[in-house]
């Protein structure tokens, strides 16, 4: 599995030249494969072997089908047709964690292309924040890099193009090329070990769109194969997936599916997104979560008070502010509240305290960390529901604790994963 990484040369494309306004030749060119390319020396049947033994978590590993068409059209004329035969490859993609730009490589098993030869590598794939989006650098017929992205349609992945091309007669041709991913095994049903139900962990979440999208930590999330969302307070369980990650302030947003926001309440979400800038320290703030649940429970979400302790966490970390309010294992992504009903913050993580008596000889206390509300606006701005929060009619007055927590308790979750 092994591939020979190599500098790539260049060749240049030929360009089309029409002949007259009703047919298209193609100009033949002389495709020249490099004296060395990266290579892969496992056969399709040991790519399937080990995607069967090592059941994997990673959505593009597998067996694909790639199949790449080209056609033109001369819409003066309104004449068209193929460009040239539709290129079809069957590869294997892998997830490779030592990749330096790229999450996958993809491996050529077949090919019709008597140029490309079965074990070539064929390109890269890595994702995006959105989770139905990845971008690829395939390498086209002719051995030249091409970048994109590739949407998802269903369970498959496709990407079309199209350019004008005038030529020295002033004809304007379009050409498209049109790029389509369709697995072939293993069976989607199949990623993870579906014999696997054992509680893998728990942490808390709250929702903040009536389309069923739900903020957390990344960190709740990673390297699952199954997500849970509970509402304790109505009794409903909903499976989601990954709507949009942010790996590096570990922020996640989950979309719930056959989410009914009339099941939770009749009522807009009770409340808003912080203007960062009125966060100050010392004022105060509370969590709702599910700490300990396996000890304390999980039919209703806890309530921890305290206040803003600095604006920053651990070595000036400027992401994360600190809070004195206390927090356990399974607060991790719920929500922080000031007493205006707004989102200070998200919970993230708390000082490891037998790290921290080993290495200084004392014990903190209440040295938590949260995510600041601003980090989290700017995640929910990249989607179509983004300006929900923002817009949400909270009256932002003073209340008190005691109230606001009974108008929050319902739209708390807790978050399995399996």
């Amino acid at each position: 599995m092994y591939l020979r990484l190599i500098s790539i040369s260049a060749f240049v494309l030929s360009i089309l030249l029409f002949s007259s306004c009703k047919t298209a030749e193609v100009q033949q060119h002389r495709v020249i494969r490099p004296a060395e390319w990266p290579t892969s020396s496992w056969t399709q049947n040991q790519y399937k072997n080990y995607f069967d033994s090592s059941l994997t978590k990673f959505p593009l590993e597998g067996i694909w089908t790639l199949k790449e068409s080209f056609t033109w059209k001369n819409p003066t004329q309104n004449v068209s047709g193929m460009l040239r035969p539709s290129n079809i490859y069957r590869l294997a993609i892998v997830h490779d964690s030592t990749l330096h730009n790229y999450d996958y490589y993809a491996v050529l098993l077949e090919s019709d292309d008597t140029n490309w030869t079965p074990g070539s590598l064929k390109g890269y794939l890595r994702r995006t924040a959105y989770s139905d989006y990845y971008e690829y650098l395939f390498f086209d017929e002719n051995f030249e890099s091409e970048k994109g992205f590739l949407p998802k349609d269903d369970n498959n992945w496709a990407y079309n193009t199209s350019q004008l091309i005038y030529n020295e007669l002033g004809l304007n041709i379009e050409t498209s090329k049109y790029l389509v991913l369709f697995k072939v095994y293993p069976p989607f049903d199949r990623i993870g070990n579906p014999a696997d139900t054992s509680l893998k962990g728990t942490g808390s979440g709250f929702l903040i769109s009536k389309s069923g999208l739900i903020v957390t930590n990344h960190h709740v999330i990673e390297n699952m194969n199954k997500i849970e969302v509970v509402f304790p307070e109505k009794n409903i369980k909903k499976s989601g997936t990954i709507k949009l990650v942010d790996n590096k302030n570990d922020l996640a947003i989950i979309q719930l599916n056959d989410f009914k926001y009339s099941e939770i309440s009749d009522s807009d979400i009770p409340y808003s997104i912080a203007d960062f800038k009125s966060v100050k320290v010392g004022q105060e703030v509370f969590t709702l979560g599910f700490p300990v649940s396996d000890v304390l429970g999980s039919e209703c979400s806890r309530l921890s008070i305290g206040n803003i302790s600095s604006m920053y966490g651990l070595t000036e970390n400027p992401v994360l502010m600190q809070i004195s309010a206390p927090i356990q294992p399974g607060n991790s992504g719920g929500p922080v509240f000031n007493t205006k009903g707004e989102i200070a913050g998200v919970i993230v993580s708390s000082l490891n305290s037998s790290a921290f008596w080993n290495a200084k000889g004392t014990m903190p206390q209440n040295v938590n960390f949260a995510i600041k509300s601003l980090y989290l606006q700017s995640l929910i701005s990249m989607l179509s529901e983004g300006n929900e929060l923002k817009e949400s009619k909270t009256d932002k007055k003073k209340d008190s604790i005691e109230n606001l927590v009974e108008k929050f308790k319902p739209f708390i979750v807790q978050i399995k994963i399996y």
